[in-house]
């Protein structure tokens, strides 16, 4: 992400962050007996927000947030400000979890959540997420790691992507994120 300085545009992509509230989905896949279900949603989540998207011409990119997440960004021209790129980013969510009830949520509260968390809140001023490529505070080090949509598959663990994974998927794919950096699209 670029710095604010002075001026009240929006410097750096838009943001959808899909989080999933581990406890509740991972005892609603125990009882189908798929432990790694709530990953899973949201990978099916994610696929949505992408639908989404590209049903408003808007191009997207998709990475691992290093930890248990998954994160769409989506790169815009920097005449956006963050008020109009929240109020964006909150349409987006709240359409998908009125369509998708119990599947999709804007909840931020996790007693209360039902389903994987689209966190458009994320779209606000001072907001961090963790960089393309960073290495994470977790075991085994894993790297957030940008993927190609046809990747985003079940079988998908962030965590398996480390150090040694991610420059070798930057010498075979080249970078995957360079196009998110260079915006371009209208909201």
């Amino acid at each position: 992400r670029h710095r604010i300085r002075r001026s009240r545009l929006h410097r750096g992509p838009l943001q959808q962050y899909i989080l999933h509230q581990r406890r509740r989905v991972e005892r609603r896949a125990q009882r189908v007996g798929h432990a790694s279900q709530f990953l899973a949603l949201a990978i099916r989540v994610a696929h949505l927000i992408r639908e989404e998207l590209e049903r408003l011409e808007l191009e997207s990119y998709v990475k691992t947030s290093g930890a248990d997440g998954i994160h769409v960004l989506v790169p815009i021209a920097r005449r956006a400000t963050f008020e109009q790129t929240y109020a964006f980013a909150e349409r987006v969510a709240r359409g998908l979890e009125e369509r998708h009830p119990g599947l999709v949520t804007t909840e931020w509260l996790k007693h209360k959540r039902e389903g994987v968390l689209v966190d458009h809140r994320q779209n606000a001023r001072g907001k961090t997420i963790a960089s393309v490529y960073s290495v994470r505070p977790k075991p085994g080090a894993p790297v957030s790691t940008p993927l190609c949509w046809d990747e985003l598959m079940e079988d998908v663990t962030p965590r398996r992507f480390g150090v040694r994974e991610a420059l070798e998927r930057v010498e075979r794919h080249g970078d995957l994120f360079a196009p998110v950096l260079a915006g371009g699209q209208a909201l």
